[in-house]
Order: structure tokens, then sequence, then C-alpha cells
């Protein structure tokens, strides 16, 4: 798996001190070794949360070798109850969920939250007019290889 453009610019432009060529040596090394199931209260801060919102227990990861799509915690992010439960019932029960609000209320900011504590890769796409379904996907290129012209497909950006 290689990173696009974008994702090494952010990545250096974060001031890690790690090299886009360091992420490409060790991203297949990314391995996922432990789901551990926990409460909510335990990940997401001990204040009272109504039980009957909540899952019982959610998946938290555990992965052997650096994993770039886990967000970074914000240890401040203070998470709205009702939000949060919308969230992890719809991750528990693998069904949808439907965030709205206006621009710059958190959206975005709940669900990399939500992934960064359970150390769950999150990617994130701005669905915007110039998206297309080829972004998305991936398509056929016209590609050199060894002096030669081949069709190769080039994957998109949503995992598969």
């Amino acid at each position: 798996m290689q990173m696009d453009k974008y994702q090494r610019e952010t990545l250096e432009e974060k001031g890690n001190g790690i090299s886009s060529n360091y992420v490409d040596e060790h991203l297949d090394k990314a391995l996922l070794i432990n789901t551990e199931y926990l409460e909510p209260r335990k990940i997401f801060g001990s204040r009272k949360l109504r039980s009957d919102l909540f899952p019982k227990l959610v998946p938290c990861y555990t992965w052997e070798g650096w994993t770039p799509d886990i967000p970074e915690v914000d240890e401040y992010y203070k998470f709205e109850s009702s939000s949060l439960s919308k969230v992890l019932m719809a991750l528990t029960t693998n069904s949808k969920c439907w965030i709205s609000g206006e621009t710059g209320t958190g959206k975005s900011s709940l669900v990399e939250q939500i992934a960064a504590r359970l150390n769950w890769p999150c990617v994130r796409i701005n669905l915007d007019s110039h998206i297309s379904r080829i972004d998305l996907i991936g398509k056929d290129a016209i590609i050199l290889k060894d002096g030669k012209q081949i069709t190769e497909f080039q994957d998109g950006i949503l995992p598969w």
C-alpha cells in the first residue's frame, strides 16, 4: 500500500520526524494482534453515561507495527453524550448512523476521536462537487513498465 502525495505531505507537515520512505517500508508490517472489548466509560471518560443508550462493550484494537490511518488522540476533546452513543451503537451493531450539522460543528472530529480511542483506522474523504466515482473506486491507467506500455488498475481512495 503506497501513500498518495497528500498523505505524504500531511505526514511531513506534522513534523513527526517520520519520513515517507520509513512509512512505505513499515506499512505492510502493521498487523492487528488483539481485539479487546471494553466498557465505553473506561475509554471515553468516567463521567456518568446513561447505560441504556450505550453499548455494554466496544471493540478496541491493538496493532503491531505502525498504522498511519489511526488518528491521534486529542486529550482535550469533550464528547457530547448523545452523539457518542449513536455512533458507538452503530459501530457495535454494524448499522448506519447519520451525523449532520452545520460546518465546523465537530462531525468529523467526533468520528476521528472515536477512532483514535478505539485504535480503529479512519480515512477522511471530503465529498464535494469535484470528486468522482473514479477517485473513490479506482481506474485502469496506462503506465510504462520495462519500456512497454501496459494497462494497470490503480486503486481509488476507498479501502476494499
